[in-house]
This record gives C-alpha cells, sequence and structure tokens, in this order.
C-alpha cells in the first residue's frame, strides 16, 4: 500500500557537460525525470511511502529508468510496460544573463499508449490518502487525459485528497486548450499548486505589480491573488503559489505562499500554530478582514485590495488583475474565509533548477500527510525547493533534518562533520 500516488510521464534527461551549449557538446550526461516522478522522488526521499504510475517500453532505456525509480525508494510495482519509446529532453543549462533552454523530444512515448483497463484503480488506491499529478500530464494526448479522468473519479470516489500542478506548457497545447481541461481539473482538486506565471498562461489571472522579467514578484499580491483563485474553484481547500525573483539565470529569489479555507482545510494540515520547533521567519500574511474591497481603476482593467482589505492605489503592486484588462472585479465579501501564509525568501545561488517547483509540491504534501501547520508547510516547502536549486538533476536529494535545519536558519552552507 502507498500513501501518495502521483501519475504522470517520466523523460530521458541529455544535458551537455558543465555550461556547455548544445553545439559545444562532445558528450551529454543523464538522468531521468519529470513532474510526477519527481515528486514522488522528493517525497520518497522525505521517508514517505510514494508510489508513480506511468508507462514504460520493454526495452534497456525502459529498464534503466526502473532502476533509478527503485533506487530512489519510489514504488514501482504499478508501473505499466510496453508501447514505443521513452521520451526524451534536451537540457542545456543557462549562465548569468544566458537562459536555460530545454528541447523535448517526446513524440509517441509510451505514456500515450496507457489505457485505463490496464490499471488495477482497487490495488492501485488501497491505503492511498493523497492523488498527484500536473497539467502536463493533461497536455500529452486525449488518450492520456481519459486516463488522468477515470483516475481522478477513482480517487474522489475513495476520499482521496488529489493535488493539481498546473505546469503550463506552450509545446504541448495551447493557452485555449489548457484553460478549457485544467477548469475541469482543477474542479476536481482539492489543492492547487501554480507559479508567477501559470495562473496567467491558463487561466488569464495575474497579479498587478508582478513583473516577472524584472525578478518583481511580490507575495502580497500573489496572497490575494491565490484568493481569487480559490473563489473561482469553490471546491479547493488549499492553493499554494512559489515566488521566483529572477535576478540571472545563477541568482534567483525564492519562496513560496500558501492560502488555506478556514475549515475547508480541515483535516489537510495540522493546527494553525506552529510548534515550538517550527521555529521559521516567513509567517501569515496579513489576515483578510472581511471588509468589503473596493475596486481600483488601473490602466489594464479594475483591480482587488489586498488580502487586508485596504484600497490600493495606481502606484500599488500588491493587487490582483486580469492579464487582458477586462475587469473581473468581485466584491470578496467573505474574504476573511482565509488565511496566507508565507515563507521566507532565500537567495540562491542556481546549480540546476529543473525539478525546483516539483519539490515545493513534495514538501507540502508531506507536510499535510504529517499534521503539520500551514505555516510549517509552507516554510518546509520553500527551504526543500530551496535546496533541490543546489542538487544536478530533476530529483531533490534532501532529507528532512536538512530541509529543517534551513527552514530553522541555518542556511550558511559550513561543512558539517
Amino acid at each position: 500500500m502507498s500513501k501518495i500516488i502521483t501519475f504522470g510521464e517520466i523523460m530521458m534527461r541529455l544535458q551537455p557537460e558543465g555550461f556547455k551549449r548544445f553545439f559545444q557538446a562532445e558528450k551529454y550526461e543523464i538522468c531521468f525525470g519529470g513532474g510526477e516522478a519527481n515528486v514522488a522522488a522528493s517525497l520518497a526521499g522525505f521517508g514517505a511511502d510514494a508510489a508513480f504510475l506511468t508507462k514504460l517500453p520493454e526495452n534497456e532505456l525502459g529498464g534503466a529508468c526502473l532502476s533509478d525509480l527503485k533506487k530512489r525508494g519510489i514504488e514501482t510495482r504499478f508501473i505499466l510496460r510496453g508501447g514505443e519509446r521513452l521520451g526524451l529532453y534536451f537540457c542545456e543549462k543557462g549562465a548569468s544573463q544566458r537562459p536555460s533552454r530545454i528541447i523535448y523530444d517526446r513524440k509517441n512515448s509510451s505514456i500515450n499508449e496507457i489505457d485505463a483497463d490496464e490499471i488495477d484503480a482497487e490495488k492501485l488506491f488501497c491505503g492511498a490518502e493523497w492523488f498527484h499529478f500536473s497539467g502536463i500530464t493533461a497536455a500529452l494526448s486525449d488518450r492520456v487525459l481519459n486516463v488522468l479522468k477515470f483516475l481522478l473519479k477513482e480517487a474522489k470516489k475513495r476520499g482521496v485528497i488529489i493535488s493539481c500542478d498546473l505546469n503550463y506548457r506552450k509545446k504541448l497545447w495551447s493557452i485555449a486548450r489548457a484553460g478549457e481541461v485544467m477548469a475541469e481539473l482543477t474542479g476536481l482538486s482539492d489543492v492547487l499548486i501554480s507559479n508567477e506565471e501559470e495562473c496567467k498562461d491558463v487561466f488569464g489571472l495575474t497579479a498587478c505589480g508582478a513583473d516577472i522579467k524584472g525578478g518583481v514578484v511580490g507575495a502580497d499580491s500573489y496572497a490575494a491573488l491565490s484568493e481569487v483563485v480559490m473563489k473561482k474553484f469553490e471546491n479547493l481547500r488549499a492553493a499554494a503559489f512559489t515566488l521566483r525573483g529572477s535576478v540571472s539565470a545563477s541568482v534567483n529569489r525564492w519562496g513560496g505562499i500558501l492560502t488555506v479555507r478556514k475549515g475547508g482545510a480541515d483535516g489537510l494540515f495540522g493546527g494553525f500554530e506552529p510548534k515550538e520547533n517550527e521555529k521559521f521567519g516567513g509567517g501569515r500574511l496579513k489576515d483578510a478582514g472581511g471588509s468589503e474591497l473596493k475596486s481600483v481603476e488601473k490602466t489594464r482593467g479594475e483591480c482587488f485590495g489586498n488580502a487586508g482589505g485596504s484600497e490600493l492605489k495606481n502606484t500599488e503592486p500588491n493587487a490582483y488583475c486580469t492579464s487582458n484588462g477586462y475587469a473581473e472585479y468581485e466584491k470578496l465579501k467573505n474574504a476573511a474565509e482565509f488565511n496566507c501564509f508565507r515563507s521566507k525568501e532565500y537567495t540562491v545561488n542556481i546549480v540546476d533548477r529543473v525539478g525546483a517547483g516539483d519539490s515545493f509540491t513534495a514538501g507540502l504534501i508531506y507536510s499535510a500527510l504529517n499534521k503539520k501547520s500551514p505555516e510549517y508547510a509552507v516554510e518546509f516547502a520553500a527551504a526543500a525547493s530551496c535546496l533541490k536549486h543546489t542538487v544536478e538533476g530533476d530529483f531533490n536529494i534532501a532529507s528532512v533534518e536538512e530541509v529543517e535545519t534551513l527552514m530553522n536558519g541555518d542556511g550558511s552552507g559550513r561543512v558539517r562533520r
């Protein structure tokens, strides 16, 4: 029995040595990765019981991938074999002002030949408490999407908590199609994870004042946005955003926020007050006071006020607005139903940023299943994903002790003996 089930595609990653560009490469380093597999690997590293469901080809590359998953402590007995090939992706690591580049070669990969009748839902979900998927999986093909919907139905039937990472990839589908499908799937989820770009891409919602290219991603504005998303999807019990302020390809500011619905998050996280050993420095954003929020005229549309209910001026960034400039004004009379929590912000010198969002998700899931408070959860998730930036490859390799050491304030990087 596995408490956590993740479903998606895993690929082989090929990367030039060091920071060489594709044109310079004479040899490639190889590892494996994919959004939901990355989540399972992080959870297994925390000692959690995590299983990964996918389909791999019945050849040596599929076997190598399977062996690597087993080595990470991931339950692999539900992985199906067959299909044409293992998907590939090529990663050129960026540095300083040169961004990383990724090229996908995943057409006709084995997961696109998966069928629901190959899956024994009774065995898969026996003892399961959590099911996780991402928008990448939903975008792969109609066939994979149908299997995903089948799994969501089976999870809902059994009362399994469902988390969804929006994870929009424009090379896989259009914004219109993504918006249509992900609205349906988000409507079946309990927890939504996104970042500073994906809500804009998928739902046309963005945080006013955010300047992603300029590295400006204010926690207050995304807290307000998270509340709007949770009003849009009343089934959501919690929503989380990673916040990446890109100084360059080598240096980022990193953190996160977690918004929980009062009452609706009962049983999802522990009590709101941190335990004595949960000493961390982010804290709770100003609670929504329940007062009616006023619309503010903007050059790109009407905006919401911040979580405290105060009116926002034209120059203030702490607001929500629609990305296309049309007003979606709503008086958040019930804003008091939410609590927003933010992590401390880290300045990260990046070794490898791929999989950072997945390690954030894993941190949230681990915290929830261990009944940690929302304060702990967002700090643990942010610290875990901060450490992932220092690890080569898609999978995070960090213990609970290492994560808690960082979240409790020791980020010195001094040698431990």
